[in-house]
C-alpha cells in the first residue's frame, strides 16, 4: 500500500482506461473532483467541489461500479438532493430539498421517472401527489391548497390527461368539473358557485371550444389551473439545476 504522499494520480491501465486514483483542478488551483476507478469504471467514493471550494456532491459506488448513492449539496453545505444512480441513470427513490425543507420525493427506474411522487409546499403540506410509469405520468394525480385541502384531481394515462377532472374551492365545494379524452378537453365543462349552482358552461370537442359564454376568458382559467405541474427544478451532481420539461430531465 502506498503512503498518502506516494499516491499515483490519473493513471491508465494497459487498455488506456482510467485506473486508480484520479483528480482534477480548476484554473484557480482548487480541487474540482477526486475519485477512484477500476479499469475505467468508478469505484469507491467520488467527491466534487465548486470552484470556490465548497463541497458539491459525494457519490459512493458499489463494488461493481454500476450503482452508486449520491448526496448533492448547496453552496451553504446543506443537502439539496439525494438518491441513487445505476449506470449514470437515476434509479430508486430521490429526495430534493430547499434549505432544510423537503420539497419533493419521487421514484426512478433506470433513468425514467417511475412510481409515486410527492411535492411539498413551504409549510410542509403536500402540494401535489401522483405517479409516473416508465417516464410518463400515469394514474391519479392530485394538487392541494396551502391549508391541505384538495385543490384538483384528475387522471393521466401514458402521459395524457384522460377521464374526469374536478377542481375544488378551498372549502371543498366543487369549482369546476369536466372530462379529458386523449389529453384534450372534451364534452361539457361546468363552473360552479360556492353554493353548488352552475355558473358557466363551456363545451369542447377534441380540445376545441365549440360553445360557451366568455369562452376565451374561461378557457384561459382552465389552462392556468393545469399549467403549474412539474415546475420544481432539481439539483444535479455537477452543481447545475435541471428543470423538467415534458417529463424529461436535463443532463449534467
Amino acid at each position: 500500500m502506498l503512503a498518502a504522499g506516494d499516491t499515483v494520480w490519473n493513471a491508465h491501465d494497459a487498455s488506456g482506461a482510467r485506473h486508480g486514483f484520479w483528480r482534477a483542478f480548476y484554473d484557480n488551483g482548487r480541487l474540482k473532483y477526486r475519485g477512484e476507478f477500476s479499469h475505467g469504471r468508478a469505484v469507491g467514493r467520488t467527491t466534487r467541489y465548486a470552484a470556490t471550494g465548497e463541497l458539491k456532491s459525494v457519490m459512493d459506488y458499489e463494488p461493481d461500479g454500476h450503482a452508486c448513492r449520491v448526496v448533492i449539496y448547496d453552496a451553504l453545505g446543506r443537502v439539496q438532493g439525494r438518491g441513487a444512480y445505476y449506470d449514470k441513470h437515476k434509479d430508486g427513490k430521490w429526495q430534493y430539498f430547499s434549505g432544510p425543507m423537503l420539497v419533493r420525493e419521487e421514484g426512478w427506474h433506470r433513468g425514467k421517472k417511475h412510481g409515486k411522487f410527492v411535492e411539498y409546499q413551504d409549510n410542509g403540506h403536500m402540494g401535489s401527489v401522483g405517479s409516473w410509469r416508465n417516464g410518463e405520468m400515469d394514474g391519479p394525480q392530485e394538487q392541494y391548497y396551502g391549508n391541505g385541502a384538495l385543490r384538483m384531481r384528475w387522471e393521466m394515462k401514458r402521459g395524457l390527461e384522460q377521464g374526469p377532472s374536478v377542481t375544488y374551492y378551498p372549502s371543498g365545494a366543487v369549482r369546476l368539473r369536466g372530462q379529458f379524452r386523449d389529453g384534450k378537453r372534451d364534452g361539457v365543462w361546468r363552473f360552479y358557485t360556492l353554493r353548488g349552482e352552475v355558473e358557466r358552461e363551456l363545451e369542447y370537442r377534441k380540445g376545441a371550444l365549440v360553445r360557451g359564454d366568455r369562452g376565451e376568458q374561461l378557457d384561459s382559467v382552465l389552462r392556468a389551473l393545469m399549467d403549474n405541474k412539474g415546475k420544481i427544478p432539481e439539483p444535479m451532481p455537477g452543481g447545475e439545476r435541471a428543470v423538467p420539461r415534458n417529463g424529461r430531465e436535463g443532463r449534467f
